[in-house]
């Protein structure tokens, strides 16, 4: 009989839309190209849950491909594709400490549900430290007495969350705060590649918060071969770390390191800081070599290159001693006795009251700005019809006001038009009464040409003779009709 049957989980990985005091929805494509360790660890957890028969949501913005990696290599899958929901009374809600802001923490708090923090690296370091002022730090300078402190393992216990971690480091560390931490170890179902052949001294990973550390650490080995991986997309980068003897890894401070065990499992050795409070040596496994600070991790580097016969013996070990540690059936047996080691929460009842009067006033809030926001709506609708009906009246004064423009253009051109008509006019006129007179003067002077004419044609003629003769004699011409 399946001793989990009534039970039921909700593991939050990150992202996801979500409503108020809301679980993250449950959305898996392959649009995310890039999730760190941690998540792939939070897919493997939930895994795990749904191959010992338990009723399993993973939560948030996944990536399908390589969720489906480990499914597929389990034969089981937690439930996705679901939407944002409340938790509800009695589920375990697994979340981990890597959460920037405390919303989600209060979602599970302000429910019905048991809530697990599942510690992957120490708190604050890279998610809320459960203290009051807390900001990320920079993790290649942080303090790390300032992280993964007392206060907070005791603050997240006397909320009443349950404590997970993969990491011995981390477990002791709350140990010593007087706050249990149920050591879950890691596994995954997917097969390690077999070592391959050794064809570079050196492995350096880019994008990665420490590659700055780890390429100086490769330009004061001048004689080494180093190989560069970079940035991927995939569920392990056991293949891509496989060509490479030794891994430097200057890592101050982290949980149990997924890349560290991906390359021990392919031979490659880890030469990693031994000052990390929250990794202890069992986290690192066999095979691997602390060193105390990164002038260490450069000298040990340099000493394994020059030592074959230790360093293809330690190779041995890691590879081993890697897959020992994920082994899936020890993790399933890990993983079924922290869940059913989990306390009942006295307070449950109580904190789902609180978030079931808080979600309703919320409600309420939002119900009536809702209807606020509608009645403003109306009056904003009213004022923009005005304002249309507005502009339709000023768009009808400024065509009017147009066409009056241009009525006094048409206007002011029939105006020019007659001015220059009546200049034309002035100017006809006075070209006439010019005419006229010249035709006058013309006149007077034909007049008096045609009589000074007849008077030579008298004076010429047989009668001008006859007058003339009258004249000098005093008598009158005879008439001789």
């Amino acid at each position: 009989m399946n001793p989990f049957l009534n039970v039921k989980v909700a593991v939050c990985a990150l992202g996801g839309r979500r409503g108020f005091l809301e679980l993250p929805e449950s959305l898996a494509n392959e649009e995310r190209e890039f999730i760190g360790g941690g998540e792939k660890s939070l897919y493997e957890l939930a895994t795990a849950l749904a191959a010992l028969g338990v009723d399993v949501e993973l939560r948030g913005h996944l990536n399908s491909r390589i969720l489906a990696t480990i499914t597929d290599a389990a034969g089981a899958t937690p439930t996705v594709g679901l939407e944002p929901r409340r938790p509800e009374p009695g589920e375990v809600v697994v979340l981990p400490e890597g959460l920037p802001d405390p919303d989600l923490f209060l979602t599970a708090h302000l429910s019905g549900a048991r809530t697990v923090v599942l510690l992957l690296g120490p708190p604050g370091l890279c998610g809320w430290s459960f203290q009051a002022g807390w900001s990320p730090p920079d993790l290649t300078v942080v303090d790390v007495a300032t992280v993964g402190t007392p206060a907070t393992y005791r603050a997240m216990a006397n909320l009443g969350f349950s404590l997970w971690s993969p990491a011995w480091g981390i477990a002791e560390a709350g140990r010593r705060a007087g706050v249990r931490v149920s050591r879950i170890g890691t596994g995954t179902p997917v097969p390690f590649p077999d070592p391959p052949a050794k064809t570079a001294d050196i492995a350096v990973i880019e994008a990665n918060r420490w590659f700055p550390v780890a390429e100086g650490l490769a330009q004061q080995l001048p004689g080494a071969t180093v190989l560069r991986v970079s940035s991927q997309s995939v569920y392990s980068l056991s293949t891509a770390l496989g060509p490479a003897k030794i891994l430097p890894w200057p890592s101050r401070v982290e949980g149990m390191s997924r890349i560290a065990r991906e390359a021990r499992a392919v031979g490659t050795v880890p030469v990693a800081l031994s000052s990390n409070p929250f990794a202890s040596p069992r986290d690192f496994g066999q095979g691997a070599v602390l060193a105390p600070d990164v002038h260490g991790v450069l000298r040990e580097t340099r000493r394994l290159l020059g030592a074959p016969d230790e360093l293809a013996q330690r190779a041995k070990l890691a590879a081993r001693s890697a897959r020992e540690q994920v082994d899936w059936k020890r993790y399933l047996g890990r993983v079924a006795a922290a869940l059913r080691q989990l306390p009942a929460s006295p307070t449950a009842d109580a904190r789902a009251e609180f978030g079931d009067e808080v979600v309703e006033e919320h409600r309420r809030l939002f119900d009536a700005l809702r209807q606020e926001g509608l009645e403003h709506r109306g009056t904003l609708d009213a004022l923009q019809k005005q304002e249309l009906e507005h502009r339709g009246t000023l768009d009808a004064l400024q065509k009017q006001e147009l066409e009056h423009h241009r009525t006094l253009d048409l206007l002011q051109k029939e105006e020019l038009e007659h001015r220059l008509t009546g200049d034309t006019l002035q100017e006809a006129a006075a070209e006439n009464r010019a005419l006229a007179a010249e035709l006058a003067a013309a006149r007077s002077g034909l007049d008096s040409y045609r009589s000074r004419r007849i008077i030579r044609l008298l004076d010429q003629s047989r009668a001008g003779a006859v007058i003339r003769a009258s004249l000098r004699t005093g008598r009158r011409p005879i008439s001789r009709g």
